[in-house]
């Protein structure tokens, strides 16, 4: 239930507050649940003081950086696969990781905020995140190990960190857990 959110969300404004990454203002759309977030952000308990802006309710038109953003997003997550050669049979198995990889690649674009230029990550977080020492190319040809058979094969990686515990590599058909 979207009401649900209003704790969650508080626990991490709260956070990032203390780790000197305070949010100022929060821009959304008037629904209840945003209403009752305002209240418990500015109330007695969390007493954040973060201005909110409120759009109308299913209104995109107001939204179109964000919405800007997406499309851009998925366009480079396809532009991924279709660079990468990956075959129509298994795009749509590979899309979710392709767009994944393409927003954390995203994160790396240098931005200006207040006069500064560093990339998005940096402005978020104040330092580069560590996968960017494993970044790797997509689709690349490698030996999985399968049960006890070494196969060669064409396997995606995520773009980066290929053998981390969360790595998925997708074959022609089968998604298959790294096993380090």
């Amino acid at each position: 239930m979207k009401a649900d959110m209003v704790e969650p969300v508080c626990r991490q404004l709260y956070k990032w507050k203390h780790d000197g990454r305070p949010v100022k203002y929060i821009k959304c759309d008037i629904a209840g649940e945003n209403k009752k977030l305002e209240k418990e952000v500015n109330g007695a308990q969390w007493k954040l003081a973060i201005t909110f802006e409120y759009t109308s309710r299913s209104t995109p038109q107001r939204n179109h950086l964000a919405e800007l953003g997406l499309s851009i997003l998925t366009k480079h997550g396809v532009a991924l696969m279709v660079r990468a050669h990956v075959p129509m049979k298994i795009r749509y198995q590979a899309f979710r990781e392709a767009f994944k990889a393409s927003t954390e690649l995203n994160g790396l674009e240098a931005v200006t905020v207040y006069g500064k230029v560093l990339t998005r990550y940096e402005h978020c977080e104040g330092k580069i995140p560590s996968f960017v020492r494993h970044l790797r190319t997509w689709r690349e040809a490698g030996t999985v190990k399968i049960k006890t058979a070494h196969q060669r094969q064409s396997w995606l990686t995520k773009g980066f960190n290929v053998c981390s515990s969360d790595t998925r590599l997708i074959t022609e058909g089968t998604c298959i857990e790294c096993a380090t």
